[in-house]
């Protein structure tokens, strides 16, 4: 993994950290910027009515970024640490 790639990964777990973790949930962000969270994925929408409007017009996702967690990730997440 590049460093710029490792650098944008911690920057979206970053910022999916304030969400809860239920990890058997699934839900679908609607709306600029919403947050959307299917199996082991989370994914954020565009951050403007224009865009997000524009990439619907265009029978697009309104998705700016995501991520997938890895088996770490969702170990951290359970609370077991890699036990």
């Amino acid at each position: 993994m590049t460093s710029r790639a490792r650098s944008a990964r911690v920057d979206c777990i970053a910022t999916f950290r304030a969400i809860p973790r239920v990890l058997t949930a699934t839900w679908w962000g609607l709306g600029v910027s919403a947050i959307s969270k299917i199996g082991p994925t989370y994914s954020q929408n565009v951050r403007t009515i224009e865009e997000y409007y524009d990439r619907l017009k265009l029978g697009m996702l309104p998705t700016a970024r995501g991520i997938a967690l890895d088996r770490d990730d969702i170990l951290r997440a359970r609370g077991d640490h890699g036990r």
